[in-house]
């Protein structure tokens, strides 16, 4: 007889998640000199947003209890190295990054134009 495995926990949604554990457990320093950025209103910026909920659901995914012998870390690394640090390049990147134009504590409403798009011929076949 197999034994039940314990029920999945209850999936913080994004803000939740982003404020009790993701930010909490990264450490980095944001500031222009050194060439990273943080804006505190993370949510008003479209990319960070999608980028973070990603994150949030690879952390679910990566993190859910393992089967009988399995490494648990091994998820929870998989999830740093493969997940959170290339999208923490993007995100903090002070030059081009999505919150390029805001700085830690100010927020800029359009800190960097989207990419730009002209209409599909309709002969294109898209």
């Amino acid at each position: 007889m197999m034994a039940a495995r314990d029920p999945e926990p209850e999936k913080l949604g994004l803000a939740a998640w982003v404020g009790e554990i993701f930010a909490p457990m990264v450490q980095r320093r944001v500031d222009i000199g050194r060439g990273r950025t943080w804006c505190s209103r993370w949510w008003e910026h479209p990319e960070v947003a999608v980028r973070l909920d990603a994150l949030r659901l690879a952390w679910y995914d990566l993190t859910a209890p393992s089967e009988p012998g399995g490494d648990p870390g091994a998820g929870v690394s998989s999830w740093w190295v493969n997940h959170v640090d290339p999208n923490l390049m993007t995100l903090l990147d002070a030059d081009t990054g999505p919150m390029s134009g805001c700085r830690p504590g100010q927020h800029s409403a359009s800190p960097v134009p989207v990419l730009a798009t002209e209409p599909v011929p309709p002969r294109s076949g898209l």
